[in-house]
């Protein structure tokens, strides 16, 4: 049971340790490497930044083609619904009100 209370004790003062050892190597930046270090992220910001642009200009007009697509399939679906709810509406009324009907024979 102390091996395991021992370990349990050791495991965050070797995680300390650690981060002391590595606070103690690092060392603040130049001058000079701070502004190649910033000029490095301001080009990746803009090239991210250009790529993402140019995906949505993409996307936009080809998702504007899609879009008028499908709404041009609903449309077409839409009327072809409503008309079978037509024609089933007719059967159906039909159905109903012909067996009520006279005999004229």
């Amino acid at each position: 049971m102390s091996e395991k209370l021992k370990e349990f004790v050791e495991i965050p003062q070797e995680f300390i340790h650690d981060g002391q050892q590595f606070l103690t190597r690092c060392t603040k930046p130049s001058r000079k490497e701070f502004v190649q270090i910033s000029k490095a992220v301001a080009i990746g910001f803009a090239v991210m930044g250009f790529i993402g642009y140019f995906v949505k200009l993409i996307h936009i007009p080809i998702n504007n083609i899609l879009v008028s697509a499908e709404a041009a399939h609903n449309r077409q679906y839409r009327s072809i619904r409503t008309s079978s709810v037509y024609i089933w509406g007719t059967i159906y009324f039909f159905s109903q009100v012909l067996p009520q009907s006279p005999d004229f024979t």
